[in-house]
C-alpha cells in the first residue's frame, strides 16, 4: 500500500524521505522507525456505546429508522470532539500520559541522546497520537437489529426493547437471542 501510505504520511506533515521508510505497529498504525514517538492508539471511540447511548436516550422520539440514525451519528461527532479536546496537542497529550524515562529507548530514537531530551517526552522527530474505533461491528448488528425487529418488522415494540437494555436481556433471552 505504498501508494497510499507515503502520500498519506507526506499530507500529514512527514518529510517524504521518512515517509518511505514507514513500518506498520501492531495493526495498522503506521510510525517511522528511529524518528517517532508514537502512540496511535491513545484513545478509543467505543461504538456500541455511541449506539446503545442513542438508542437508550432517542429510540421513543425516533419515529423512523433514519432519525435514530441521526442520533447516532451525532453522538459519534460529539465523542470524537471530546476525545479531540482531551487529547488534541501535545501538551494535551503528554499531561494525560504516564511517561518512564528509558535511557535505551532514548539510545533508538534518533536526536535524543543528542538533545538530551528524554524519548519519552519529546525527544522524537514526529508524535503520531491516535484514536481507534472499537467494536464497530456490535454497533453496526445492533443496529441492524434495532432496524429490522423495531421499524422493519415492527415485532419489538419500543418500550420492550428499553426494558431489555435497562435489565441487560435478564429476562429477555430470546429478544437477546
Amino acid at each position: 500500500n505504498d501508494d497510499v501510505v507515503v502520500p498519506g504520511l507526506i499530507k500529514l506533515g512527514y518529510d517524504p524521505e521518512d515517509a518511505v521508510n514507514y513500518t506498520v505497529a501492531a495493526c495498522w498504525e503506521y510510525i517511522i522507525p528511529g524518528k517517532g514517538v508514537d502512540i496511535p492508539n491513545m484513545t478509543a471511540l467505543n461504538f456500541p456505546l455511541v449506539v446503545r447511548e442513542a438508542i437508550v436516550s432517542h429510540l421513543e422520539e425516533s419515529p423512523d429508522f433514519e432519525t435514530l440514525m441521526q442520533f447516532a451519528e451525532q453522538g459519534i461527532v460529539d465523542q470524537i470532539q471530546f476525545l479531540r479536546d482531551r487529547y488534541g496537542s501535545l501538551e494535551k497529550v503528554c499531561n494525560h500520559t504516564w511517561y518512564r524515562k528509558s535511557p535505551l529507548m532514548s539510545l533508538l530514537i534518533q536526536g535524543c541522546m543528542e538533545s538530551g531530551k528524554d524519548f519519552a517526552r519529546f525527544g522524537g522527530k514526529y508524535y503520531n497520537f491516535g484514536c481507534h474505533g472499537t467494536g464497530i461491528s456490535t454497533a453496526a448488528d445492533s443496529l441492524a437489529a434495532v432496524k429490522k425487529l423495531v421499524y422493519d418488522e415492527q415485532s419489538v415494540d419500543k418500550q420492550t426493547l428499553l426494558a431489555a437494555l435497562e435489565k441487560n436481556f435478564e429476562g429477555f433471552v430470546p429478544l437477546r437471542n
